[in-house]
């Protein structure tokens, strides 16, 4: 298996905060940026990548994303999260069904 560098898949601009979750730092992340900030590519990593680490630690583990406008949840949500899964090199781990 390929190895993933997150420095390839993560702005420069979340390595801080990616370090803060890494560590545990806070129980909540505030993101702010507009269109093209990378927050929800980055956002979807690291919920993927979270979730792994629970699963690898024996937990039952589960996520929910809250978006202002609903009608495009499965149109960029879910599509978000599966490129983040596919970026991660785990799509052989994932079962995403098709809307």
């Amino acid at each position: 298996m390929k190895k993933i560098r997150l420095s390839e898949i993560i702005a420069p601009s979340f390595y801080d905060v990616h370090d803060a979750i890494k560590k545990n730092k806070y129980t909540h992340y505030w993101m702010k940026g507009g269109r093209g900030s990378t927050k929800s590519s980055f956002a979807s990593i690291e919920i993927v990548l979270g979730m792994m680490n629970d699963a690898n630690k024996g937990n039952i583990t589960h996520a929910v994303v809250i978006r202002k406008v609903k009608d495009t949840l499965a149109g960029s949500v879910v599509e978000q999260t599966a490129w983040a899964i596919e970026k991660l090199g785990v799509s052989h781990l994932w079962d995403i069904p098709k809307a």
